[in-house]
């Protein structure tokens, strides 16, 4: 097994029992082939382009959406779950469960809501 740090997939292909990944890198050939692949690509929360900001939305340092026991925002009534939680073990299972979690915090806050 070699491991590239720090290089940047540029293009992938391959033919009959290859890989081939074309890399942007400071250190090592520029193409490397194999027979299986493994693309790590790191863990940063895509946040940036959501209006968080105009929302008014607290984020961490790292760009994580801060939130409470029961996944609320710093906004009343603004949840998040999964990946761009600040917190979150970064696992799908975990995902699904604060999404039904959130699904039940919101008909709770709805329940609440004088009609």
């Amino acid at each position: 097994i070699n491991l590239r740090l720090n290089a940047r997939c540029i293009r992938l292909g391959g033919r009959a029992g290859a890989v081939l990944a074309h890399v942007d890198c400071q250190d090592g050939s520029p193409a490397v082939e194999g027979t299986h692949l493994l693309l790590a690509v790191g863990r940063q929360p895509n946040t940036d382009d959501l209006g968080l900001e105009a929302a008014e939305v607290s984020r961490d340092e790292r760009g994580y959406i801060v939130v409470n026991d029961r996944l609320e925002t710093s906004v009343p009534g603004i949840y998040a779950a999964g990946d761009v939680r600040a917190g979150s073990t970064k696992r799908c299972a975990t995902a699904v469960g604060e999404g039904a979690a959130v699904v039940a915090f919101i008909h709770e806050r709805l329940a609440s809501v004088p009609a």
